[in-house]
């Protein structure tokens, strides 16, 4: 696509896989205690594998690439997609929406300078969303809406509590049920650099003040084959065989070398390949560096 001759810009990788979603948005970052905010917009869905472990011991995530963020479901041939799939590793659907955080609103100085910016989008995670999306039957929502709805939707208080497990980091309660954005609000603007280098100008629409795009940012399928093969779940660098196809091609060898035994019986080559097929090892599996999935599921990296 066209742009500015002076556009370029170049995306700053945050990880040795390249760049990710928050470095195209201003990721909403809880504060330790009680803050309101303002959820509207589109919900973004999409999938990560977690715990995948290291030589090392530690663990690390890579963003699914068998996940359909345009249809919210998993693609028919996923693990032809996604090579964390065909592993099976544990997935995570992760959620994110723009919110407007009403404390900083009603705190903007008189004359703001341009890069001061109270929207911004939300990464949810699993009991947060979950206690969220109880709030449409809370007895003071008597029009039954969700929270993000234009007109009839909420002020929410989320609690942030750093210390505690992951699964109990966040505590909702709804505020103030039919709060609409002010003219004031729909009419800010502010701007959004895409994956490409394009800048572009959010603005609101209708009912709606100006909303984030989220980027999905994946490591390449290549990127992922390295990374697997570092840590042992395939064999030599840039080999894509898995364990299990390793093993497969070891017992057809191993059926060989029996037959041509059989039919050639010598001493010293039966000794050699006296092996059962029960001696060959199965591939290791993946294991996770926590006891607790669902706490570990339920963590965000802020």
């Amino acid at each position: 696509m066209a742009k500015m001759m002076d556009n370029d810009f170049v995306p700053q990788a945050t990880g040795k896989n390249g760049p990710v979603y928050a470095d195209f948005v201003a990721k909403y970052k809880p504060k330790k205690g009680w803050q309101r905010l303002r959820l509207y917009g589109l919900l973004y869905q999409d999938a990560r594998h977690n715990n995948i472990k290291t030589k090392t011991g530690k663990t690390y995530a890579e963003w699914c690439a068998g996940y359909d963020v345009d249809n919210d479901q998993f693609f028919a041939d996923r693990e032809d997609r996604c090579e964390c799939c065909k592993l099976g590793f544990d997935t995570q659907i992760r959620r994110f929406v723009n919110v407007l955080n009403v404390d900083e609103w009603d705190r903007r100085p008189a004359n703001p300078p341009d890069d001061w910016n109270p929207f911004y989008l939300l990464e949810m995670s699993p009991s947060l969303y979950e206690q969220i999306i109880r709030l449409k039957s809370h007895p003071q929502n008597k029009s039954g809406s969700n929270v993000g709805d234009p007109l009839k939707g909420s002020i929410i208080g989320v609690e942030y509590k750093p210390d505690a497990i992951p699964a109990q980091q966040y505590s909702v309660s709804l505020l103030e049920v039919g709060w609409v954005f002010t003219e004031d609000m729909l009419k800010f603007t502010f701007p959004q650099t895409t994956p490409e280098g394009r800048r572009e100008v959010r603005r609101g629409s209708g009912n709606l003040p100006a909303a984030w795009t989220y980027y999905p940012c994946r490591n390449s399928r290549d990127g992922m084959v390295r990374s697997l093969t570092t840590h042992g779940y395939y064999g030599s660098k840039g080999s894509s065989e898995t364990h299990a196809d390793v093993q497969s091609k070891g017992l057809a060898l191993l059926g060989e070398l029996n037959n041509a035994v059989s039919e050639r019986p010598r001493g010293g080559v039966r000794e050699l390949t006296k092996l059962r097929e029960d001696d060959v090892p199965p591939p290791p599996q993946p294991k996770s560096a926590v006891t607790d999935i669902g706490d570990i599921e339920d963590s965000i990296p802020f």
